[in-house]
């Protein structure tokens, strides 16, 4: 039994024992005991609901806050999402534009530093390197023999490639192989590139 319910049964006996007293005098104490009642009750109530409101607000802020989080990194992903498509974006259009740069003048110019860097790369005494058929035809033999002085290094000329453009220098028995076309370079070069792509995608400075 609550609290009211205990002061109900209370009033109840006190009317009872007092039944012959002064009837003022027990309206009197039976009306202090329904205010007492009143009172507890209504206190009783306030707190409840007071608790009950306390209870809803800090639901109400958990789950707002949680939407709120849920909505940002939602909108975070998105974004980042967007970003990374517009970067690929940016790459796979470059990657497409890369048979441009055989139409260069210093095309030849171009290759003959590629070749260097290659076999460079592969340290090995003799390389094997592949042209596209463009290079191929813009690097003579005498050019040829020419970076394997320079370099000390045997160069001799491979098939032609089908479908990149540079070159790639291979050690002779093709265990091994330093990949120097413009696609492979663009590849390597993508990671360290995408923040300044992304800087160019939003308008900023190159040299922020």
């Amino acid at each position: 039994m609550n609290a009211i319910g205990t002061n109900i049964q209370n009033l109840s006996h006190a009317v009872l024992r007092n039944a012959q007293m002064d009837a003022k005098k027990i309206l009197i104490e039976a009306e202090e005991k329904v205010f007492e009642i009143k009172q507890l009750a209504r206190q009783e109530r306030e707190t409840e609901y007071q608790q009950f409101i306390d209870a809803a607000r800090k639901d109400s802020n958990t789950i707002k806050n949680k939407n709120i989080a849920s909505a940002q990194a939602q909108a975070q992903m998105n974004w980042l999402v967007r970003r990374e498509s517009l970067i690929d974006q940016v790459f796979e259009k470059s990657t497409a534009l890369l048979p441009q740069v055989s139409e260069r003048s210093d095309y030849a110019k171009i290759i003959e530093n590629l070749i260097q860097e290659a076999v460079f790369q592969l340290n090995e005494a003799k390389a094997r390197i592949h042209l596209d058929e463009k290079a191929d035809q813009l690097i003579s033999d005498a050019l040829i023999k020419r970076l394997s002085e320079e370099s000390k290094v045997l160069i001799e000329r491979g098939k032609i490639l089908k479908t990149e453009l540079g070159v790639i220098a291979v050690t002779l028995d093709g265990h091994r192989q330093y990949d120097n076309t413009l696609q492979a370079r663009l590849r390597r070069q993508q990671s360290n590139l995408r923040m300044a792509v992304f800087k160019i995608l939003m308008g900023e400075r190159r040299d922020e």
